[in-house]
């Protein structure tokens, strides 16, 4: 399974805007970088949110009682503010190249198919994925994401891509 943070921590700087976008697309690249730094923010209180909980429980108390947690909550619920508003910026912004056309669906690629098993949910999800990984090939970005998408192309390849999916 490939987790969000799986990819947050990927190898070649994944999130990072790469080198080539840098130059091709600076607002792009820019969006692409408060995304990571606001998806880590988002990671980290899920974790501080969880031991926040943990020590209510050990307490005897009810988490949803304790400011800490609703300090947690509060921190959360304002990154995702922060983070649909980049999803935003970034759909509006038009790409000026294929790399910025690839990092656009390389966010894509972060918020569709972190938390699953490295199938997609919905039939539509393969022409994305194709897209998106098209679009990486063309911009020579291919090498930051290879490892992260063996799993969805392993899948693809057997024919058992759906979740859910009988055969």
């Amino acid at each position: 399974m490939v987790l969000r943070r799986d990819l947050l921590s990927a190898p070649l700087g994944f999130l990072g805007a790469p080198d080539l976008a840098l130059s091709d697309e600076p607002e792009l690249a820019g969006l692409h970088s408060t995304w990571a730094a606001v998806a880590r923010g988002i990671d980290e209180e899920n974790r501080a949110y969880d031991a926040a909980e943990e020590a209510a429980d050990r307490r005897g108390l009810d988490a949803e009682d304790c400011p800490q947690v609703a300090a947690i909550k509060a921190r959360y619920d304002a990154l995702w503010v922060r983070k649909r508003r980049i999803a935003r910026a970034v759909a509006l912004t038009p790409a000026r190249s294929v790399a910025g056309m690839a990092l656009k669906m390389m966010l894509w690629r972060c918020e569709s198919m972190t938390l699953t098993s490295g199938m997609f949910e919905d039939i539509d999800g393969p022409y994305a994925f194709s897209t998106y990984r098209d679009l990486l090939r063309l911009s020579n970005l291919e090498s930051c994401t290879e490892a992260l998408d063996q799993k969805a192309l392993r899948l693809l390849r057997c024919g058992h891509f759906l979740s859910g999916e009988r055969e």
